[in-house]
C-alpha cells in the first residue's frame, strides 16, 4: 500500500519531497497547526483536501488556491486541508475529519488515499470514499477523487489505481482528476523532468505542481496550459508551460467527470 509519511509538512509554495522510507503501518491522528488564515468574504470557490501526505506535500492545496486566484477571472478560492493523514476508509470514521468536512460548505472536496493493492492481487473496499462522497452530495458540493500517480518505475499502476476511482465515480456523482496519466504523459514526452521525491513514492515540487494545474482544470473547467508562468514557484518558465501542457491532455483524454 502507498506509505503515510508521519513528518514534516512543507508549508511554503517552494516545498520539499521526501525520502524517508515507507511506512507501511496503519494510518493514526497526527497533531498539526490548525490554519491561521481567515476566511475571506468572497470565497466562491471553496475546496477541501481529505487525504494523507501525497495530498499535502510541497504546500498542494496552497498551490492550488494560488493558480484559481490568479487565473480565474472574478473567483477567489479558499483551499483547506483536514489536518489529519489517513485513507478514506478512516476518515469516513474520523470525528475531527467528519467535524471539518461539515464546518462549512464546500464547494469541492478532493479525496486522496483509497488504499490500493501494489500487487493488485487484493480489493480493498471503497466504502469509506462513498460515505464521504454521500455526505458531500448532501452539501450540494463536488466530490473529486485524486488517484494518485504510479511510483516510480512501476507504469502499470496508473491505469489500476485510476481504473479504482472510476469503479467509485460510477456509483456516485464523483469527478475524477486524471492526475496519473498527466504524469503517465509528462514522462513518456521528458524522462529527464523528475516529478517523483527520493523515494520514489511522493512527489517532488514538480510533480506537486503538476498534480496542481491537474486539479486546477478539474475545480475550474480552464485549460491549464492557458495559464502564464509564475515566478511564485521554484521552476523555470518552460517547464511550467510543458507540465500545464500535460495537464490539460491528461483531460482532454480522460475528462474529469463524464463517469
Amino acid at each position: 500500500m502507498r506509505s503515510l509519511l508521519i513528518g514534516l509538512i512543507c508549508i511554503g509554495t517552494i516545498g520539499c519531497g521526501s525520502g524517508a522510507p515507507q511506512d507501511t503501518s496503519s494510518p493514526s491522528e497526527v497533531t498539526l497547526p490548525a490554519p491561521s488564515e481567515p476566511v475571506p468574504e468572497d470565497a466562491q470557490i471553496q475546496v477541501l483536501f481529505i487525504g494523507n501526505s501525497h495530498s499535502a506535500s510541497n504546500n498542494l492545496s496552497g498551490m492550488v488556491k494560488y493558480l484559481i486566484n490568479q487565473n480565474v477571472s472574478g473567483k477567489k478560492a479558499l483551499t483547506e486541508r483536514v489536518q489529519r493523514y489517513g485513507f478514506l476508509i478512516d476518515h469516513a470514521v474520523s470525528e475531527s475529519t467528519l467535524a471539518h468536512l461539515e464546518s462549512r460548505d464546500w464547494t469541492h472536496v478532493v479525496l486522496q488515499a483509497q488504499k490500493y493493492s501494489q500487487s493488485f492481487q487484493v480489493d480493498y473496499p471503497i466504502t469509506g470514499a462513498l460515505s464521504l462522497i454521500a455526505k458531500i452530495e448532501q452539501t450540494n458540493g463536488q466530490a473529486i477523487m485524486f488517484p494518485e500517480w504510479a511510483q516510480r518505475n512501476r507504469p502499470s499502476e496508473t491505469e489500476y489505481i485510476h481504473n479504482i476511482h472510476v469503479n467509485i465515480a460510477t456509483q456516485t456523482n464523483a469527478c475524477i482528476a486524471p492526475i496519473g496519466y498527466a504524469w503517465e504523459r509528462a514522462l513518456e514526452i521528458r524522462p529527464d523532468v523528475r516529478l517523483h521525491a527520493a523515494d520514489g513514492n511522493h512527489a517532488s515540487l514538480l510533480g506537486s505542481f503538476l498534480t496542481a494545474l491537474v486539479l486546477f482544470e478539474t475545480i475550474t473547467g480552464e485549460p491549464a496550459d492557458l495559464i502564464s508562468p509564475s515566478q511564485e514557484f521554484a521552476i523555470d518558465a518552460e517547464t511550467q508551460l510543458f507540465l500545464a501542457q500535460m495537464a490539460t491532455y491528461a483531460h482532454a483524454h480522460h475528462p474529469a467527470c463524464d463517469y
